[in-house]
């Protein structure tokens, strides 16, 4: 059977969109993950500046940036307890959302981290204290303690957006945390993004 030209057209619409749509996707999938990664390897390395550059500067409007940047020295400088990030297994990375000439993703990920109480005598209250800390914050079944150690593992499912300013532009990275509703606006993250996500 012989195709027309609109016929020969239509096929082509419907074959060689989905694939590009498909393609892009994946280009996106590819750069959000290596974004992430980078975003691990910078905490991991307490590479700060760096770390912060992956942050999406929306984030900047609620703390500004040197006093992000001092919040980060103080967390990873802490004589008494110090925290590592393990690893982050990204779960899904959904398709990506435009709105208002940028680009969202919702990214689920499973972060793992642990934390070290590195007082030479363990104070078993302050031991307590942060387990206690720890599950309010994680969940009772997502913290483990080894006492004797002074270290805890948290495990926990997380949110992170993953943002892009135009299509040239870097993908930038933001936790999403439900606390942070009532700034949404502010850092410059629209309903739209908040309903299509289900967030």
């Amino acid at each position: 059977m012989r195709l027309s030209l609109s016929g020969i057209l239509l096929f082509a619409l419907y074959t060689v969109f989905p694939l590009a749509s498909s393609q892009a996707q994946t280009g996106d999938d590819t750069a959000i993950q290596n974004t992430l990664a980078r975003y691990l390897e910078h905490t991991r390395n307490q590479d700060i500046t760096a770390l912060l550059d992956d942050l999406y500067p929306g984030v900047f409007a609620i703390l500004p940036r040197d006093q992000m940047e001092a919040y980060f020295r103080q967390f990873f400088m802490d004589e008494e307890i110090r925290f590592r990030f393990e690893s982050m297994d990204v779960r899904s990375i959904s398709p990506v959302f435009a709105h208002g000439g940028r680009s969202f993703s919702k990214v689920e990920y499973h972060l793992v981290m642990t934390m070290h109480y590195l007082a030479e005598q363990k104070d078993d209250s302050v031991m307590k204290m942060l387990y206690q800390n720890m599950q309010s914050e994680y969940g009772n079944d997502q913290v483990t303690m080894d006492t004797q150690a002074g270290t805890f593992r948290i495990e926990t499912d997380k949110i992170m957006l993953a943002i892009r300013a135009q299509a040239d532009a870097p993908w930038k990275v933001m936790d999403f945390d439900p606390s942070l509703k009532t700034f949404l606006e502010q850092m410059e993250i629209p309903q739209e993004v908040v309903t299509h996500f289900g967030l």
